[in-house]
Parts: C-alpha cells; sequence; structure tokens
C-alpha cells in the first residue's frame, strides 16, 4: 500500500516530522543530545520547506507543504524552557511574538492553494471546519450587541461599530463565541483556531503593546488555559505569555482593564498584585 505523502519525495515534511518527534520527546524527558538532534532536524526542515515554498503549487506537492506548515506550528508554540520574562510583552523585543506571525502562514497557503484542496487528503477535515466554524462564529457583522460591555468600552465599539473602521472589532466578534463554547474537547480545536484568524492590523497592534489588543489575546489565551488538559501544548507557551500580558497591564490606571483582567489571570494562575 503506497503512503498518502511520500516523505522520501518531500524532504521538508520528513525532516519537520522527526523534528516533531523528537520535540515530543524532549518535552517529556529533556535530553542534551536528543536537543541538538531537534536542532539539526528542524533546521533541515525550515531549509526545505522555504525551498518547498519558492516552487509553485500543485497537486502533487500541497498535501506536503500542507502537512508541514501544520507540523511546524507546533515548534513556535513548543518552545523549551519558555518563561513569561522571554515575552514580546516584557522584553519589547517585536521578533520575540513571531511565533503568533507564523500561526497565520497556514491560511495564506490555503488560499493559494484553493484549485488543489478539493483533491487533498486534508479536502474533508477542512470542509468539517468551515461548516462547524460557520455556526459558531455566525454573529451580528455590525454593533455591540452580544459583546461584554467593558470590552466593547475600552475597544471603541458602538451600535455603529463594523470590522471596516474598528481593527478590534473582528477579533472581538471571534473571541465571544469561543467564550461562550462549553469547555471540553469537541470545541477545544475551534478554540484553537483563533490564532489563525488574525489579521495582520490586529497582529500589529500587539506587536506595539496596544493594551485593547492585549486583553482580547489575554482573554483567548486564558480559555486557552481552561482547556489546556485537551490542548497539553498549551503548556510550551500560552500560559506564560498570558501571564507576561497580566503582568505588562495590572498596573494600569484604567479600571476597566483591571476588571477585564480578572479572568485570564486566573485562568493562566497569575496573582494580580491588584488583588492585594
Amino acid at each position: 500500500m503506497q503512503p498518502l505523502i511520500k516523505t522520501k519525495q518531500s524532504s521538508h515534511l520528513m525532516y519537520t516530522i522527526l523534528a516533531v518527534g523528537m520535540l515530543h520527546l524532549n518535552r517529556a524527558s529533556p535530553s542534551k543530545e536528543r536537543s541538538i538532534a531537534e536542532s539539526y532536524f528542524w533546521q533541515h526542515a525550515l531549509q526545505h520547506y522555504q525551498k518547498a515554498l519558492s516552487s509553485k503549487l500543485s497537486k502533487d506537492n500541497v498535501d506536503a507543504i500542507l502537512s508541514s506548515c501544520m507540523l511546524m506550528s507546533v515548534m513556535t508554540v513548543c518552545p523549551e524552557n519558555f518563561q513569561p520574562t522571554d515575552s514580546w510583552v516584557l522584553t519589547n523585543k517585536p521578533e520575540a511574538m513571531n511565533w503568533l506571525c507564523l500561526q497565520s502562514g497556514l491560511r495564506c497557503i490555503l488560499t493559494l492553494a484553493s484549485p488543489y484542496i478539493p483533491s487533498s487528503i486534508w479536502a474533508t477535515a477542512f470542509a468539517g471546519i468551515d461548516k462547524e466554524g460557520d455556526e459558531i462564529f455566525d454573529s451580528p457583522q455590525q454593533g455591540r450587541e452580544g459583546l461584554d460591555p467593558d470590552l466593547a468600552d475600552l475597544c471603541g465599539i458602538d451600535d455603529f461599530t463594523t470590522e471596516n473602521i474598528n481593527i478590534y472589532y473582528s477579533p472581538l466578534r471571534i473571541l465571544t463565541p469561543l467564550l461562550t463554547l462549553e469547555r471540553d474537547a469537541s470545541n477545544s480545536g475551534h478554540c484553537t483556531s483563533f490564532m489563525g484568524r488574525l489579521e495582520c492590523d490586529f497582529v500589529n497592534l500587539l506587536r506595539e503593546r496596544d493594551p485593547p489588543a492585549l486583553i482580547i489575546l489575554a482573554h483567548w489565551m486564558g480559555l486557552m488555559c481552561c482547556l489546556s488538559q485537551w490542548q497539553p501544548w498549551i503548556e510550551g507557551r500560552i500560559r506564560g505569555e498570558c501571564t507576561a500580558i497580566c503582568m505588562f497591564l495590572e498596573h494600569s490606571t484604567d479600571p476597566r482593564i483591571l476588571r477585564l483582567l480578572q479572568f485570564p489571570a486566573e485562568a493562566c494562575g497569575y496573582k494580580l498584585h491588584t488583588d492585594s
């Protein structure tokens, strides 16, 4: 029986699979030797992946490229020994948030690969995700109905606001239904998709450490901390990033920010100084 994807003919995928496997072993049981091997596999995976992306997408390579892209996201959210003080929020190093920027990579590839998706091994999975996503994110396209009043006020959203005039509107509309879902294994994957739905303008606000944007992201991170038993990769970076945002914003003089920090702080296990 022939494999669905021939990794020998898709070297980037072969190296990516080896790197992810080594990452899993290293996080479960750290080893200096395996750490060197993990770095070696990631280096070659990225080099070969970059080369593959420079070629034209086709029905013959789309499955391997999509698979590598999804597996590579593991590397960015499961760094070794990540601490809150490593976050871009506290270091003010924009490159430290590249992990979040990379999450939109799959969306870009899907746009380019759209003619080949129907015949892809991922076609059924993507179709199911799209169908369920349409049901979850079927929300008003204008106004503040259903939004948390403090979040809406902090983001300058009124009854006439749309995504075309307010950068915060779309991510907040995506986040709101996720916060209302039953917190179980079946919904944890839907909540994960928030990262890949963020547009560049909003990510730029995060890069600038804009408080309303950070609050929105912190609420998603807090939600993911509540789902960590089904998404264990959360412990690699997300809990620490959420803690960093709480540490950065906890001295704000805006009472709305302090109220809105309560949920993410409790979810990630950080005790706000304002509590005392």
